[in-house]
């Protein structure tokens, strides 16, 4: 659907930002959850939890928009699918490997192959953006889908100013720690080409 966001570039303290955030925040009445509960798209919040629907309101008035969501996919919003070159995907007589190409699930075969490698992006490509939230970070969990673990990654890493190496050292653990099946990234590159498929704004 089309959403205006021209507001967000208005003065927090002009009518078009209010009239703006007032349009926002009823669109997040139809995102509420069984329990009253919605995702705080504050500058604070981050999108990184739920929180009462009247807290929300208040973090949006007292905080002000998160300028890095862009395509508000947690609050209704369809992110646009990006166009896949063929040359990223895997040749077409390996059925198996595109398969796990587009789920994310193909093991890197060589450690050494240049980061810039576009194959190497190609495997996090999935056909349905929404999905990553949806799924589950490994078999029985509840608490927590795929999405929002990397949300919750991104968030930790930019609030306490990790470096890259030391996401891929805490990843490569959790990996091995988590039961089989999960869905935890190989690296903290991966992690965020995968959470910016999605839209949501986190660019690291």
């Amino acid at each position: 659907m089309s959403v205006d966001k021209s507001w967000l570039t208005s003065p927090r303290n002009s009518p078009e930002y209010e009239q703006g955030l007032n349009s926002f925040i009823e669109m997040c009445k139809g995102q509420i959850d069984s329990e009253g509960n919605v995702r705080c798209a504050c500058a604070k919040c981050k999108n990184c939890g739920l929180i009462p629907f009247t807290k929300m309101k208040f973090h949006m008035y007292s905080f002000g928009f998160y300028r890095y969501y862009t395509t508000w996919v947690y609050h209704g919003e369809r992110p646009r699918p990006p166009v896949v070159a063929v040359d990223d995907v895997a040749p077409r007589n390996d059925k198996d490997g595109v398969i796990k190409d587009l789920t994310g699930k193909r093991k890197k075969k060589d450690a050494n192959l240049n980061e810039g490698n576009s194959g190497t992006k190609s495997k996090c490509v999935r056909d349905d953006f929404e999905a990553i939230f949806k799924e589950e970070l490994y078999p029985g969990c509840t608490k927590y889908s795929t999405g929002d673990f990397l949300a919750k990654l991104m968030h930790i890493k930019e609030e306490y100013e990790m470096t890259n190496t030391s996401i891929d050292q805490l990843l490569r653990l959790l990996q091995i720690s988590l039961p089989k099946g999960n869905k935890i990234p190989p690296s903290c590159d991966v992690a965020k080409e995968m959470l910016k498929k999605t839209g949501s704004g986190h660019q690291m």
